[in-house]
């Protein structure tokens, strides 16, 4: 027997208002727990969500060194940063929360560009 699964990707918060608006997934994987947890409130799951796995946050590049960490966007001011859109996508809302903790924020606000997910905001790394 096998079974014939679609893998759709995009942002944790547009699927799950997709979900919340009846669209008909059989499996949800989030990068953010809130969001399962805020379908199960809703009564839209059959059981609890379980976490499946621990996310890191990452500063890659493809054409700078970044073996020095975060200290290569203060010393750059004329690079572009891409990360997933905060409005709907959690690894955006941590790389805000990342940028802001290290004082990095202001610096950086115009130079950032926002993918739909993390795979668009990597895409855009890449080209």
């Amino acid at each position: 027997m096998s079974a014939n699964i679609e893998v759709i990707y995009g942002s944790s918060g547009n699927a799950f208002t997709q979900i919340s608006n009846g669209a008909p997934f059989d499996l949800y994987f989030s990068a953010d727990i809130i969001y399962p947890l805020k379908l199960k409130e809703a009564g839209l799951t059959l059981t609890d969500p379980k976490l499946y796995a621990i996310g890191r946050m990452v500063l890659w590049s493809a054409s700078l060194d970044v073996s020095n960490g975060l200290s290569v966007l203060a010393d750059k001011s004329n690079i572009k940063i891409a990360t997933a859109n905060p409005e709907h996508a959690p690894y955006g809302q941590r790389a805000l929360e990342v940028l802001k903790f290290f004082r990095l924020y202001e610096k950086v606000e115009k130079q950032l560009i926002f993918g739909e997910n993390i795979s668009q905001a990597a895409q855009f790394c890449l080209t």
